[in-house]
C-alpha cells in the first residue's frame, strides 16, 4: 500500500500546533499579530503548494511577507491621500486666514 501524503492545510494546521507554546508566550498584546500572520498563511495555502521545493515554513515566512507588504503599500497610498487632503485643507486655512487679515486692516477712506 501506498503511503498517504499530508495535504498543505494539514501541514499548515500542524506547523500552527508546532508553534502553540510560543503564542502562548507572546505578550497578551501581541497575540492578535500573531494570529493573524497565520491567517495570512491560510489565505495563501495555494500559493505555499507551488513552491515545492523548500520548506513548509519557509514558503509559510513568504506569504505572511507578501501580505504584510501589501498592508503597508496599501498604508502608504492612504497616507498619500491624506497628506493631500492635509496639503488642502492648509492652503483653504491659509487663504482665509489672509482674507480676515485683509477685511480687518483699517480702510484708508479719510
Amino acid at each position: 500500500m501506498g503511503r498517504t501524503l499530508a495535504t498543505l492545510n494539514e501541514i499548515v494546521l500542524t506547523l500552527l500546533a508546532d508553534f502553540n507554546n510560543f503564542r502562548r508566550t507572546l505578550r497578551a498584546e501581541l497575540q492578535p499579530h500573531y494570529d493573524t500572520l497565520w491567517a495570512y498563511v491560510r489565505r495563501n495555502v495555494a500559493a505555499i503548494s507551488m513552491a515545492p521545493h523548500v520548506l513548509p515554513f519557509e514558503a509559510a515566512l513568504l506569504a505572511m511577507l507578501v501580505e504584510t507588504t501589501r498592508e503597508i503599500d496599501e498604508l502608504k497610498e492612504v497616507t498619500a491621500v491624506q497628506e493631500q487632503d492635509i496639503a488642502q485643507l492648509r492652503e483653504l486655512v491659509l487663504a482665509q486666514a489672509r482674507e480676515i487679515e485683509r477685511l480687518q486692516q483699517p480702510t484708508s477712506d479719510g
